[in-house]
């Protein structure tokens, strides 16, 4: 139980990760003093390939697409003015949309003057929640940003996650390969890894003649599930190439495919059904197996990842969507993180085996674990759908939809927290001196923290933005109840009562 702080962070952070961004849409940014108490911060998002139109700034409230900018609440007190739009904007006919929409082929740039004297320094930070098309595709995706404004005659700075360059892209591989390992940390401690741990150390150990040998033994053996999960990267690399595997990730056919497959293996952690390969696999690895050489050694790799299946495909699968990025290499360090993780207790306690009595035992706490990856895959699976929406116009998947959706999954993960909700294969709570069941306080922060959650999102049912989560919200403009489109004088707390609503009069 000690251990689901850490594997709660992993969780959100690799479900954060997992959050669709775009290579069709490339941003740049550039500061400019105008004057000594004025300084211009232009924004330019450039599209990317014949075909992909990005939407406009929202004029009219009709728009049902449209992208959006923001600032953060500190950088207020510098802004002037509203934010400027300068592109050729033009209006087309969406077949999809079955409407003319405003759309933008080529390069827009946004500009938001800003008060500061020469002297001053300031950080104005913010993101950009833009919508775009290719075809009949339609996604979304978010882009945050930050200018540090020095004064006049220092550099200036300014840099958001859409850079381009070498170092960019240097460090979008380095995001993947730490998205990677989360993945393979957050494996480790599911109950069909976790327990295998010990077992298997200790198995190299006791049949190695000498101590030098076991300890090579299991570094053989971490050595293949790196081979292993890299190949398969690999494998996914080669067969789609970077192109493929965008495409992939913004068409709505794929995503409806990706939303079946979290939604089984969703159901799957929550203890619904085992997902299990065919049993003959594994015997027929298993009989390979042996510690004498390191063809052996693999086959026992091999075997681990068959058997553990059922645990790893899940993250496996979140992780294949997450390295979509367009990078050719993309897939092969994520996958590469995600081996290097999993397989790394088992090279530390062949070194140090006298660590093994530090684990945990393998008790109900790993169960939770799975189940509240459970929930998180139902939540994510309504992501995948919600693209699948989006692109065909469907509307099944507004944005109040969504909202409710994931309130309730929130909730229900936080009655599973503090023990209010039961699956079939989870132990009773810890009993106290007295044989009175008692929450823990780790799994009672983490259950505020989901039904924090739920208290979050739930303005957003009366039109609240919710920045945290608008690159995984369906956009605004899908949204049918928004509280700031109501008359002036409108009595909202009246109408909830059923009252009949008269609007104020407003003085000539």
């Amino acid at each position: 139980m000690n251990n689901f702080f850490s594997v709660c962070l992993l969780m959100l952070s690799f479900l954060m990760g997992s959050a669709q961004d775009s290579t069709h849409i490339k941003f740049s940014y550039n500061q400019k003093r105008i004057n000594e108490k004025q300084v211009a911060l232009t924004l330019t998002a450039h599209t990317l390939g014949a075909g992909v139109k990005l939407f406009p700034i929202q004029k009219n409230k009709e728009d049902l697409v449209f992208s959006k900018v923001d600032f953060d609440s500190a950088a207020s007190k510098f802004l002037k003015g509203n934010i400027e739009e300068k592109a050729n904007i033009t209006k087309e006919n969406d077949p999809v949309l079955q409407a003319e929409v405003p759309v933008i082929s080529d390069s827009v740039q946004w500009i938001q003057h800003i008060n500061l004297d020469a002297n001053d320094t300031a950080i104005v930070k913010g993101n950009i929640v833009y919508m775009y098309n290719n075809g009949e595709e339609f996604a979304s995706a978010e882009e945050n940003f930050k200018f540090v404004v020095l004064p006049e005659g220092s550099e200036a700075v300014a840099a958001g996650s859409g850079e381009s360059g070498s170092q960019g892209g240097q460090k979008s591989l380095w995001w993947l390969f730490l998205l990677g390992m989360g993945g393979g940390f957050l494996a480790l401690l599911t109950p069909c890894i976790y327990s295998m741990i010990p077992v298997t150390v200790s198995f190299f150990t006791k049949r190695s003649k000498t101590p030098q040998e076991g300890i090579r033994n299991a570094i053989y053996y971490a050595l293949s599930i790196m081979i292993i999960f890299t190949l398969l990267g690999t494998l996914i690399s080669l067969i789609f190439g970077p192109a493929t595997l965008n495409n992939i990730a913004t068409n709505w056919i794929a995503n409806l495919f990706f939303f079946a497959l979290f939604i089984v293996f969703g159901f799957a952690f929550l203890g619904a059904f085992e997902l299990e390969l065919p049993s003959w696999l594994a015997t027929k690895t298993d009989s390979k197996a042996s510690t004498k050489d390191f063809k052996g050694i693999f086959f026992m790799a091999l075997t681990l990842v068959i058997v553990s299946f059922s645990c790893t495909m899940p993250i496996v699968g979140l992780l294949a969507v997450a390295v979509t990025k367009g990078n050719i290499f993309g897939a092969i360090v994520g996958f590469l993180g995600f081996s290097f993780a999993l397989s790394l207790p088992f090279a530390f306690f062949a070194f140090f085996p006298s660590k093994l009595n530090t684990l945990g035992k393998a008790g109900g706490w790993l169960n939770a674990v799975k189940v509240t990856l459970g929930f998180l895959e139902l939540a994510l699976a309504l992501k995948f759908l919600s693209n699948a929406d989006l692109a065909m116009n469907w509307r099944i998947l507004d944005r109040e939809v969504f909202l409710v959706l994931w309130i309730v999954i929130f909730f229900l993960l936080g009655l599973y927290l503090i023990g209010k909700l039961k699956f079939r294969h989870d132990d009773e709570l810890p009993k106290n001196d007295f044989g009175v069941s008692f929450l823990t306080v780790t799994r009672l922060m983490f259950a505020i923290v989901s039904f924090s959650m739920v208290v979050y999102m739930t303005p957003g049912l009366f039109g609240a933005q919710l920045k945290g989560l608008s690159a995984f919200l369906p956009p605004m403009g899908t949204q049918d109840f928004n509280a700031d489109d109501l008359p002036k004088g409108f009595d909202l707390d009246r109408l909830s009562s059923g009252g009949t609503q008269v609007l104020k009069e407003e003085p000539l």
